[in-house]
């Protein structure tokens, strides 16, 4: 459960108003997985001056098809969706080496390619918001991975990509912050990924324009918060495996290393390329070889029976 902790030890979930299917797999095998209903979250939500979002249960017919009475967010509990809507609610969280994984169970019926939902993420306390489907979506190790998500192609009136059109029912939405091979996103991008120990912000905002719809709009019914086992926890590598390290390259010689069973009883040395050891303490999780040249390095961590080699660049 130390994962879960990590992961939701910043949750706040706060509503503010601003006047301003991407089909990928989401890695790992999730664990330690915490669902978050609207019954439950009540006293965690403020939607004052948030004219698009509410809280509470509906009869509006695409909402409540099935009987559905479960209390949701969702753009009005009781009539269509506003014109010249662009507001949204924060989920805050803290990234992890262990990819945290969002969902939302949710459900949409807007005017396509009109008005519709957008999720987008902040790592600078909201003052710049980045979408999930964009720059940073693309390619495999330090990437947003979704499911079940809007394509680039699939915009609003704005030439923002949201979800927009019918949702044909109830789906479940996920995105992960992804780290693998430990590679930086490609210079000039435009993505500002966030590092591993960063609080960011993932903002569910609803979009319209100025035509009034007989349309229900947009409904979250819970979120969920998950950490990644990524199929093999470091507890249980094996002899002269290696560690999920992060950033590796690292710009200023610093290395993020996973915290391990017995820890205490690990000792870990570095050497350079001619075998010269530059380093050699008792396990740590954070290793500073910023005094160190670029170039590559090596590691060996072990406890007489255990032992895990790799390697390290100071770019």
């Amino acid at each position: 459960m130390k994962l879960l902790s990590t992961l939701i030890a910043l949750l706040v979930i706060t509503i503010s108003t601003t006047v301003i299917s991407h089909a990928q797999i989401v890695y790992g095998n999730p664990i330690d997985s915490t669902i978050y209903t609207f019954n439950t979250l009540d006293t965690s939500f403020d939607t004052a001056g948030a004219h698009a979002w509410q809280i509470g249960t509906t009869n509006k017919p695409y909402f409540s098809a099935g009987g559905f009475t479960q209390r949701s967010i969702m753009t009005d509990t009781a009539n269509s969706y506003p014109i010249n809507a662009n507001s949204g609610f924060v989920y805050k969280f803290t990234i992890t080496l262990n990819g945290p994984i969002i969902s939302i169970t949710h459900k949409y019926q807007t005017t396509a390619q009109h008005d519709g939902g957008i999720i987008e993420f902040s790592t600078d306390n909201g003052y710049s918001w980045q979408n999930v489907v964009g720059p940073c979506s693309v390619g495999f190790s330090n990437a947003l991975r979704t499911e079940n998500f809007y394509a680039p192609s699939d915009t609003l009136y704005n030439g923002e990509a949201g979800f927009s059109g019918n949702s044909n029912g109830w789906i479940t939405t996920r995105l992960q912050f992804f780290y693998a091979i430990p590679l930086k996103p490609t210079a000039g991008s435009g993505c500002n990924y966030p590092n591993v120990g960063a609080h960011v912000q993932l903002r569910f905002r609803f979009v319209s324009d100025d035509i009034a719809e007989n349309l229900d709009g947009w409904i979250i019914n819970s979120m969920e918060a998950r950490a990644d086992n990524y199929g093999s926890s470091v507890a249980k590598l094996n002899k002269d495996g290696s560690l999920p390290i992060y950033p590796n390259p690292s710009a200023d010689g610093i290395f993020k290393f996973p915290a391990i069973d017995n820890e205490k009883g690990y000792t870990i040395s570095i050497c350079d390329i001619v075998g010269h050891e530059v380093l050699h303490s008792i396990y740590n999780e954070s290793i500073n070889l910023s005094s160190q040249t670029s170039g590559l390095y090596f590691y060996k961590i072990s406890n007489g029976s255990n032992t895990y080699t790799g390697k390290l660049i100071i770019q």
